[in-house]
């Protein structure tokens, strides 16, 4: 009977070939089909789609949003230069500290790729206010002039309070990120020192104990006899 299967076979072929669905014979488990290079053509075809919509919409963003930010603007401050400096230097302060914020928990281990994707997205989503009076500043298509324009006679102050205020929240952030780690630093060597003040009042207390403990810890060396 396996005489007959064997020949049955098409030539090229082994008895033990598997099937489509068969596991690979290198032990993975799982087997190989056309399905999977098709589903990756899929997933660069989609990414592709992606980053061609992001680069349209920002390029429409950023020809016609900076003139509504300015009226934006404008309407709140209502000409007052007070309002102006101090709106500046608040709205420029958070959303300079918090994207940051966000893209540094994006970075952080153990974060699987679409969960880091999605707070650098928000990231960049909450940077969107500083971007558009950066885009207002250095504006040069047809709405910069205009946009500028506004923003200096209705909304006076904002612009020098924008950039006082992403100055002052990015030297925050920096300094807290410089205290924090050193903090962080004489926690452990805090830690470090009360674990050998412990080992030394544990040798002290029960000597026999430290020399076995030592013993054991070099293997290698000859013992005293």
């Amino acid at each position: 009977m396996s005489g007959e299967r064997d020949r049955g076979a098409a030539p090229g072929e082994g008895p033990d070939r598997g099937g489509p669905g068969d596991p690979p014979p290198d032990g993975s488990g799982e087997p190989v089909t056309p399905a999977a290079s098709g589903d990756w053509f899929s997933r660069l075809i989609l990414w592709l789609a992606a980053v061609v919509v992001g680069v349209v919409l920002v390029v429409i963003a950023a020809a016609y949003l900076p003139g509504w930010w300015a009226r934006q603007v404008a309407d709140v401050v209502a000409g007052n230069r007070t309002a102006g400096i101090l709106g500046g230097i608040a709205v420029s302060a958070a959303f300079a500290v918090i994207p940051l914020l966000m893209l540094r928990s994006a970075a952080r281990r153990g974060l699987g790729l679409r969960e880091r994707l999605v707070r650098a997205g928000l990231g960049v989503l909450l940077a969107v206010p500083n971007l558009l009076t950066l885009g207002v500043v250095t504006g040069s298509g047809q709405d910069g002039p205009v946009a500028r324009a506004v923003l200096d006679a209705r909304g006076p102050g904002f612009r020098g309070g924008s950039l006082t205020g992403s100055v002052a929240g990015i030297l925050l952030l920096v300094t807290g990120g410089i205290l924090l780690a050193g903090r962080r630093r004489r926690l452990h060597e805090l830690h470090d020192l009360r674990t050998q003040l412990r080992l030394r009042d544990a040798a002290d207390a029960d000597p026999g104990a430290a020399g076995a403990r030592e013993g054991e810890a070099r293997p290698g060396e000859p013992r005293e006899g």
